[in-house]
């Protein structure tokens, strides 16, 4: 007799507990608002890192729902522009005299999951700092413009292996829509129950080598690809999905 009151009262204090845990539960839809920059890494840079001399801002507004106390889905659009312009660059003094340059409007459209290894719980936890991780596909719209008449011929050769490429290059007619795989790591910070701030750096590995305009120019066997540097905002939208009953 004893045993089962003891299991009746533990079972009783379970449930109790589970709606005062409820309330560390996040809302179920967050706004995401960032601005940032778009960083270009292609033929037309001599740094591997990416291309910093005409960087431009950029911006992106999603939607997220959370599907998992560790996991939601979020989309995206995010708007901005890569550059590059061999002009600008000192080592190899080669590329001075190539001179290709171009510029690329994109308009991303990006579907992600979002890891975050801590868990969902935003505000009362012991630390408002939480690393996250997505991982999804993207769709990006392209407004390319590209420049090839600024090659110096006095240095170099028409017989050039670039030269020769860019012959290819120039019949060559880059797809409108290019597809990628976007993945990202970013840390939050929760101000309050509602609102977050946030940094986060997504990469993008592309399938095409034509984001800049030119393959054959340079290496055909390497495709473009290019990242983002974003900071915002997140903002919690409804009730609490787990919210406690009101005890008078």
């Amino acid at each position: 007799m004893c045993n089962s009151k003891t299991g009746i009262l533990l079972l009783a204090l379970v449930f109790a507990v589970r709606p005062i845990q409820a309330q560390t539960n996040t809302n179920l839809y967050e706004v995401w608002a960032q601005v940032g920059t778009l960083i270009y890494q292609g033929d037309l840079t001599a740094n591997p890192i990416g291309n910093f001399k005409l960087l431009q801002p950029a911006w992106s507004v999603g939607v997220s729902r959370q599907m998992h106390p560790n996991y939601a889905l979020r989309a995206t659009i995010t708007k901005g522009s890569l550059a590059a312009n061999e002009v600008l660059e000192k080592e190899p003094q080669w590329r001075q005299y190539r001179g290709l340059s171009f510029n690329n409007q994109l308009t991303t459209l990006a579907i992600s999951i979002i890891y975050t290894p801590s868990g969902a719980d935003r505000y009362f936890n012991a630390s408002r700092w939480k690393p996250y991780f997505t991982g999804g596909i993207a769709m990006s719209h392209q407004r390319l413009t590209r420049q090839w008449n600024a090659i110096n011929y006095n240095y170099i050769s028409p017989r050039d292996p670039g030269v020769v490429g860019l012959g290819v290059d120039t019949t060559h007619t880059p797809a409108t829509w290019q597809f990628s795989l976007p993945i990202s790591a970013g840390v939050r910070y929760q101000l309050s129950k509602r609102i977050a701030l946030n940094a986060e750096l997504v990469y993008h590995i592309s399938f095409s080598d034509y984001i800049d305009g030119f393959s054959y120019a340079g290496n055909p066997k390497r495709n473009d690809n290019f990242y983002g540097v974003h900071a915002g905002v997140i903002v919690s939208l409804g009730k609490n999905r787990y919210a406690c009953p009101s005890f008078r």
